[in-house]
């Protein structure tokens, strides 16, 4: 019994010492390279270009905005100051002679915020046409429009404010911003910065030749300028086809075409918010250069003046030109423009947003490729330097054609376009693409489809907020008539890229490598971390951060323990991601093992083994 006995406590004994060397070595291991025991998410790939983090937010192939019976045409579209827009159009349900202005509220979530098929804005007896849209800053919009009811040799210029419930706010059917004698059309429209209007319009008052004219309507609809408006430009031969963009004080710039010399040429003026005109009597020359210059767009500088862009037919064929004028009226760029492309046969219908920067974002449909019209961009800064390639950067080249370019500013120095596609060779679709400050392409190479399938679509518009969420409407002819369309895309916020926890001692070096990932590219961001009390503290104050860069957060070694890590972060258009935290267990010493120590516990664990075994041989005499 007693030999029994000793044998078990022999290998008792020696299970102890193989233990505690075994131990010893697991230590060290587990100390020197930490191991993930929290959760996984390691080992993802981020790839930054080209990508497709856009988000498809609605319906597959848009969600609905009107598909009353008859035609929906001549839309526009306004942002609603929440991730929403408001759309307005003409509309023909009651027939071909009786053209009502209609409208509609879409909400984030692509939901129909009035009555269905549209809220009426006018349905007054004969034709109301080309209606215009802005937001009026508080969730709802002021539209305008050039109305018939008079007869249509005596057209005039009608608006309306319209509330985010799809509650008209001013006159029935409107109130006139021009009644005056004969005919005024193609009005424009811009924000005066207090939920108010300066509306322009082409006018033929004198009957001799058309001149160009402007109003300011406040935002409980009452027109502040002289009755019937004040004349921008009253100067000899005609003035037409107007465009307005906000002076950012009140006021507005206008441009417009301009017969007074023999030729078409470009003239601008600016108004202030009394109605009194800043610049030269009749406007300012932008551009005098013989031939012809026509669809004039304009965008503001951010600074108190205007960037115009125009075709341009100088060199024998029609090319895009641009001019930036102060707010003194001064020209800034290159007398009578500077080319933003003259690449070969023809570039058409120009369009423009702001860089934000004091530059813009210029597009235009291309037909460099003869047989097939492309997307192209270009990029001017504050200078007027071209930014990207020569003669422009192609957005799409797919076959078949691309037409009729649409921009609005991504909210980050680049922007959104959109198009008409053909690629299909059956019925053309609708196509968006983003291109960055820079010029990199952000989505699929020739863009991704908004919409597509067995039905035409065309004529597509576009609005964006400051977080680069984008929705387009466009003309979809899917049930059999001229219905109106929209989709939504959303920008996804910045990821992480969910590093393990951390296992590390008070003498330790590790750091948590998160790494944020946004088709942005950069923004910033902070950690909080606790203490031992359990109180949060900020560890690492707002700072920026670049795309696809890991950030080496630093450890508070100050006390052993288990520590929460908690990353905040977001975007350049202040767009968060999902908050991301990392346990951190602190121990008190590294558990190292010297060599010194290492080989004399082996000659220890050794000896030690010698004598059991020799006590071993021992026992078994009994």
């Amino acid at each position: 019994m007693k030999k029994k006995s000793n044998k078990n406590l022999f290998i008792i004994l020696v299970f102890i010492s193989i233990s505690g060397i075994t131990s010893i070595f697991a230590s060290e291991s587990l100390i020197c390279s930490p191991v993930e025991i929290f959760h996984d998410t390691s080992n993802i790939n981020f790839k930054e270009l080209p990508h497709t983090s856009q988000k498809i937010a609605w319906d597959a192939n848009g969600s609905q905005v009107c598909v009353q019976s008859a035609t929906q045409e001549e839309f526009m579209i306004c942002d609603d100051e929440a991730s929403g827009a408001i759309i307005v159009w003409q509309d023909r349900r009651k027939g071909a002679a009786n053209i009502d202005i209609y409208a509609q509220h879409i909400d984030s979530d692509g939901i129909l915020q009035w009555e269905v098929n549209g809220t009426a804005i006018c349905t007054e007896e004969n034709k109301q046409l080309r209606p215009l849209i802005i937001s009026d800053g508080a969730g709802g919009a002021i539209t305008v429009w050039y109305d018939w009811r008079q007869g249509s040799s005596n057209t005039d210029i009608y608006t309306q404010r319209i509330d985010s419930n799809g509650i008209v706010q001013w006159n029935a059917n409107g109130t006139v911003i021009c009644n005056a004698i004969d005919q005024q059309s193609n009005p424009q429209i811009t924000s005066d910065g207090a939920g108010g209007a300066i509306i322009i319009w082409q006018d033929y008052r004198s009957e001799s030749n058309s001149d160009i004219y402007s109003q300011r309507i406040d935002s409980s609809g009452i027109v502040l300028w002289t009755i019937n408006g004040t004349a921008i430009c009253t100067e000899s031969h005609d003035q037409f086809y107007p465009k307005i963009c906000s002076d950012g004080a009140g006021g507005a710039i206008i441009t417009w075409e301009d017969e007074r010399n023999g030729n078409v040429d470009i003239y601008a003026q600016r108004i202030d918010s009394s109605g009194v005109v800043q610049w030269e009597g009749n406007g300012i020359a932008v551009c005098t250069e013989e031939l012809y210059y026509t669809y004039l767009q304009i965008c503001s500088d951010g600074a108190g003046g205007a960037i115009i862009a125009w075709e341009d037919e100088r060199n024998g064929n029609v090319d895009i030109y641009a001019q930036r004028i102060d707010s003194s009226g001064v020209v800034q760029w290159e007398g009578n423009g500077i080319a933003v492309c003259t690449a070969n046969y023809n570039q058409y219908r120009p369009q423009l947003c702001s860089d934000g920067a004091g530059g813009a974002i210029i597009t235009w449909y291309d037909y460099r490729a003869l047989g097939n019209y492309d997307i192209y961009a270009q990029h001017i800064n504050l200078n007027g330097s071209i930014q990207w390639t020569n003669n422009g950067k192609p957005i799409c080249t797919a076959d078949d054609g691309q037409s009729q370019p649409q921009i609005s500013s991504d909210g980050a120095g680049g922007a959104i376009i959109t198009w008409q596609d053909y690629r299909s060779g059956i019925n053309n679709d609708i196509y968006a693409q983003r291109i960055d400050l820079n010029g990199d392409i952000k989505w699929v190479v020739n863009g991704i489809p908004i919409c597509t399938g067995d039905q035409i679509k065309f004529g597509s518009r576009i609005t964006t907020d400051s977080s680069g969420t984008a929705i387009i409407v466009w003309v979809d002819y899917r049930n059999g008539n001229s219905d109106l369309y929209a989709q939504k895309l959303e920008n996804p916020p910045p990821t992480s890229n969910h590093p393990s926890n951390v296992i590390t001692s008070i003498g330790g070096s590790e750091t948590i490598n998160w790494t944020l990932v946004d088709d942005f590219g950069s923004g910033n961001y902070r950690v909080l971390a606790n203490n031992t009390n359990g109180d949060y503290y900020v560890w690492v104050d707002w700072t920026s951060w670049a795309n696809n860069t890991a950030l080496n957060v630093l450890i508070n070694r100050t006390n052993p323990g288990y520590f929460d890590y908690t990353i905040q972060y977001y975007d350049d258009q202040h767009n968060f991601g999902v908050s991301d935290t990392v346990i951190v267990r602190i121990l008190e010493s590294d558990g190292a093992i010297n060599g010194y120590t290492l080989i004399i516990l082996l000659l220890t664990s050794f000896a030690l083994v010698l004598i059991l075994t020799k006590k071993l041989k021992h026992l078994k005499k009994f």
